[in-house]
């Protein structure tokens, strides 16, 4: 509670201040004015205009400060914002980095893989091997019934022996 009335402490004065020359003001139009009336009157103005100064003089004060702790706060927000400003450009330039490495990688393997005119090619060699399979297979089989012919002579030659 005290920290808030020193936090405050400005302008509750300077509203009771206020105040004070309202209550003044009523009395003077209210009553009639005497001498003791006017020397109070004359004392409480002097106490109002101190009070007005040393308000005026603690508001200007308490600026200053304000300013102050605001600009310290302003420089400290503005590193942080550069340096965080700096982590981020590293880790863009890394990630930039990452990205060239791996499309120089892809181009790599772009390189590797065959065009459709290699493919074509390689498509009519296959044709070809096929053909040429499919020719040499009657062959083959001669030669497979002469292979069991020879087996079956051999077989029988060492039966006799």
């Amino acid at each position: 509670m005290w920290e808030y009335l020193e936090k405050w402490q400005t302008v509750i004065t300077a509203g009771l201040g206020t105040l004070g020359v309202l209550v003044m003001a009523f009395l003077y139009i209210r009553f009639p004015s005497r001498p003791e009336f006017n020397k109070h009157k004359a004392k409480t103005t002097e106490q109002i205009s101190y009070l007005k100064a040393a308000v005026t003089e603690q508001l200007t004060e308490h600026k200053a400060e304000l300013q102050e702790q605001l600009t310290e706060h302003k420089a400290e927000l503005q590193e942080q914002l550069t340096e965080h400003k700096a982590e981020l450009k590293e880790q863009v330039s890394e990630v930039k980095g990452d990205i060239k490495e791996d499309v120089k990688e892809l181009e790599n393997q772009l390189a590797k893989v065959p065009t459709s005119e290699d493919l074509h090619a390689l498509e009519l060699k296959i044709e070809r091997l096929n053909t040429n399979i499919e020719s040499v297979k009657p062959g083959l089989s001669n030669v497979t019934r002469l292979t069991d012919l020879l087996m079956e002579n051999e077989l029988r030659e060492k039966r006799n022996d």
